[in-house]
């Protein structure tokens, strides 16, 4: 039976090696997991002290982490307030009785939603609100209330979904800011 051959038997253990980044004498076996744990590591990124140092900003891996948490934190907090929709609207209603092109005039008051309605029915006071880019409001009495349910395209367009009760239908609107 004939021996295993240790094929860096005959080599110096160097840098040069086939591990470079193995120090003289150090054994190739943990020369092996030294390099492979290199292998997995993004190669801007080295070993410093409070652990991995991004080459590009200077600073340890933690930091950018906690860097980047806040950014999508306060991102977060940004979209949750919704944009304000205060100003007089143009809406174009369709309807199963028909169509019309009535005005808004909203005022918002974080999530709150007030204004008027002018229209084919007359000046109404509206009541509704306004959660993230979801809108809904309401007026008119209690025998013929309209209900309008939208999301907002962006800062000045709007679009959804109409209930004007059994007299006038459902339908579809769209509507944009003056």
């Amino acid at each position: 039976m004939v021996a295993p051959v240790n094929p860096w038997a005959d080599q110096p253990m160097e840098p040069a090696g086939p591990f470079p980044d193995v120090p003289p004498g150090k054994p190739v076996r943990a020369a092996f997991h030294a390099t492979a744990a290199a292998a997995f590591r993004p190669r801007d990124q080295v070993p410093g002290e409070g652990g991995l140092v991004d080459l590009h900003l200077g600073r340890p891996r933690d930091t950018l982490v906690h860097m980047k948490l806040l950014a999508t934190l306060l991102l977060s907090a940004a979209l949750s307030f919704g944009a304000d929709i205060s100003g007089k609207w143009t809406a174009t209603v369709v309807l199963d009785a028909g169509s019309g092109s009535p005005t808004f005039e909203f005022k918002q008051a974080g999530e709150t939603l007030t204004g008027m309605y002018h229209g084919q029915f007359g000046d109404a006071p509206l009541t509704g609100t306004v959660k993230g880019d979801k809108v809904e409001f309401t007026f008119g009495t209690d025998a013929a209330k309209a209900k309008y349910s939208g999301t907002l395209d962006g800062a000045a367009k709007m679009k959804g979904t109409v209930d004007y009760g059994a007299e006038a239908g459902k339908g579809t609107f769209t509507a944009t800011k003056d």
